[in-house]
């Protein structure tokens, strides 16, 4: 086999090995990856299995969407091979959903690689350990918790080398392919933040590559139509799916709220910044972009000698040198949503007023933060390479060395001192590495204990000792493979810094969701739990499978807003009744929402002007008595129902099920607007006698 076929291999296979610990199945994954993620991915695959494919969910919130909902990335392709495995195995399990998540760092590596190669800005050894270095990024493995995002920026490399081959004529027809099906999937991941921020990254790399290739201005406009037309392509085949996101958006909680509070309450500040690239436990997980002390150390030792080599570099590297450092400052720009810069510029554009999060940002680090790794490696293995070198030169190399690492060890340990800690550290992170150091074997388990930052300012000292012997003895020996002995080296540094942080920082013993490999009869099950009383118990996600049971409650910043403001008022949100209400009230709330007994979901009234469900239930009673309203529920599936009933007199028939714009209504197989109860949910109105509607979730009706 060739070396560059090992390659591939190699670096599909690494993050696996990297991950050893949630890819053999000995740890889980915590956070939203359980009852967010998988739970919609679950839901989908059990029913196509049961021969459905279902687009809406009635078991969650009162209904919401299935398929415009973002979590469950219904339109990604990727994910469907996923579903032809598990149907294959018959089963789709949560184990099965982290080995395709950690998949997606396995096709952001090998993408990486091709990009990095293709630049030619270094040999393929640096480019092939440098990209080995991925998976060891704490914002990579922060964001495993959310496989959207992973699948999302996984497509990002190779959308980058597509923009590079639309420069060589000959690789006209590989350019259209990479970047349309590219950018389909980042379209399709099903993560919109990362599509925003990709888009911004692509704009400034496409103007990176006019100046880095020099670009006759008369090819200028072709070789933007070159990179725009696939893209086009792409987002013309996922526009109607990104348009039904879109509009569920606009009808989802805290998703339309135009408030810098809430959209910068996880902002990125320098004390952050310092720690992704010195002390990770003082910067905040959601953006920290932390690699390894080794590799902090030899760009910030390519950075001092930049000051005087700078005339020395060739115009090609001067500009993915500035390149890098611009790039730097917009993304920690972007990240730092704290700054009044970033308040002016997110007052005056209301296409980013939605957003949140800023500081994920940075994940467009880890590209900007190889290509200056390749570099700075590439120089730092220039001098240890060279045969003769001025004792001058050797000293300055061995002190500044000394210097820049002597000072990174006295601000990790003034930090360590002072307790310098994120507070994500204290609310997530350190729970998880005390229960790993009393689960973990020997001789891990100590190791773990340093977790707390002991962990880094060993690996500085380490690199102390390392900078030495190299600057002494490897240089003064005449050994013929120094380049690989210190690539192996990195490599070796970063693994021992990175790896139970960032195995741990999100994992668990075990699944929090039980036997999701077994089978779950998804259309008899959903029959059944229709036919029983809804629950309104606390939920964290989509808790369908771990309660077995529809539920009106939503999880924190989710779900219809209207249903949510209704269920709120009587409500909270651990499902504990927050008015006073007397017995018969009480009734009416548990019986319009379908809590108790009676299991009801169907309703009958004179109008929908009622202006509180515990008179809209009182009401509607009264009415079903006087007019001898009989029904019944003819067919029930996700995307359907069917009601046949009689009624002595006109009026509003309501089914307490959120509406959304994809419902349609047909009463005795005529189409028929649908009104809505509380501004919510589906209603109709109809004349007296025996009738037949038909609610139809038509998602592809536009």
């Amino acid at each position: 086999m060739k070396k560059s076929n090992l390659y591939f291999v190699f670096l599909l296979l690494w993050p696996f090995i990297f991950f050893f610990p949630l890819s053999s199945g000995y740890m889980a994954m915590g956070n939203d990856f359980d009852l967010i993620y998988y739970a919609y991915k679950k839901y989908i695959f059990e029913f196509w299995q049961d021969g459905q494919l279902p687009f809406w969910s009635p078991s969650e919130g009162a209904g919401f969407t299935l398929i415009y909902n973002p979590f469950a990335q219904f339109f990604y392709i990727p994910s469907w091979l996923l579903f032809v495995v598990a149907d294959l195995k018959n089963s789709f399990s949560l184990y099965d959903y982290l080995i395709f998540t950690i998949f997606g760092i396995s096709i952001y590596s090998l993408g990486q690689y091709l990009w990095l190669k293709n630049l030619k800005i270094s040999n393929n050894k640096i480019t092939f350990i440098v990209t080995l270095l991925v998976p060891a990024a704490l914002i990579l493995s922060n964001f495993l918790r959310f496989p959207n995002a992973i699948h999302t920026i996984a497509w990002l490399p190779f959308l980058l080398l597509g923009m590079n081959y639309s420069l060589d004529k000959s690789k006209l027809l590989k350019s259209f392919f990479l970047i349309f099906l590219s950018s389909f999937f980042i379209f399709t991941a099903g993560y919109p933040y990362f599509i925003f921020y990709i888009f911004v990254f692509s704009c400034m790399y496409f103007v990176f590559i006019l100046f880095l290739f020099k670009i006759d201005l008369k090819k200028i406009f072709l070789v933007f139509l070159k990179n725009l037309i696939p893209v086009l392509a792409s987002l013309t085949l996922a526009f109607p799916w990104l348009l039904g996101v879109l509009k569920t958006l606009s009808i989802t909680q805290d998703r339309n709220l135009g408030d810098y509070k809430y959209a910068s309450e996880t902002g990125f500040t320098l004390i952050d910044i310092l720690g992704s690239w010195i002390y990770p436990v003082t910067s905040n997980p959601e953006g920290r972009y932390y690699f390894g002390i080794i590799v902090t150390f030899l760009i910030c030792k390519f950075l001092i000698d930049l000051n005087k080599k700078l005339l020395q570099q060739s115009v090609f590297k001067k500009k993915i040198i500035y390149f890098t450092i611009i790039s730097f400052f917009l993304i920690s720009f972007l990240s730092m949503s704290e700054t009044k810069i970033f308040q002016y510029f997110w007052s005056n554009f209301n296409l980013i007023q939605n957003m949140r999060a800023w500081d994920r940002t940075n994940i467009l680090m880890v590209p900007i933060i190889s290509l200056l790794m390749v570099i700075s490696i590439t120089y730092f293995l220039e001098i240890i390479n060279k045969s003769k070198l001025e004792s001058n030169s050797i000293i300055y190399h061995k002190i500044s060395s000394n210097f820049l690492i002597i000072f990174l060890l006295i601000f990790q340990i003034v930090l360590y001192l002072n307790e310098s800690y994120s507070d994500h550290w204290y609310v997530w992170q350190e729970k998880r590495f005390i229960y790993a150091e009393n689960s973990v074997p020997f001789p891990l388990n100590y190791i773990v204990k340093l977790s707390d930052g002991r962990i880094n300012i060993l690996s500085t000292f380490m690199l102390l000792i390392f900078i030495n012997f190299t600057f002494t003895k490897l240089f003064y020996y005449k050994i013929t493979n120094k380049t690989k002995f210190v690539l192996f080296s990195i490599l070796v540094f970063v693994i021992f810094e990175q790896f139970l942080n960032s195995n741990i920082q999100w994992g668990l013993k075990e699944w929090k969701t039980t036997n999701t490999h077994q089978a779950h009869y998804a259309n008899k099950t959903l029959d059944d739990n229709f036919n029983k009383p809804r629950i309104k118990t606390i939920v964290h996600g989509n808790n369908y499978f771990r309660d077995n049971a529809f539920t009106i409650n939503n999880f924190l910043n989710w779900g219809n807003q209207k249903h949510n403001s209704i269920y709120w008022d009587y409500f909270d949100k651990e499902g504990n009744l927050i008015k006073q209400l007397d017995k018969q009230e009480i009734q009416n709330v548990e019986t319009f929402f379908g809590l108790n007994a009676k299991n009801k979901k169907i309703f009958f009234s004179k109008n929908l002007d009622d202006e509180n469900i515990i008179k809209f239930v009182t009401n509607s009673e009264k009415f079903e008595k006087k007019n001898a309203i009989h029904y019944k529920i003819k067919h029930f599936s996700n995307n359907k129902i069917i009601i046949d009933f009689y009624s002595d007199a006109e009026g509003y028939l309501s089914y307490i099920d959120n509406n959304d714009f994809f419902w349609h209504a047909y009463l005795n197989n005529r189409e028929t607007g649908i009104l809505e109860l509380m501004n919510t949910y589906k209603a109709i109105f109809f004349k007296s006698g025996t009738n037949t509607i038909e609610f139809k979730y038509e998602p592809f009706r536009y």
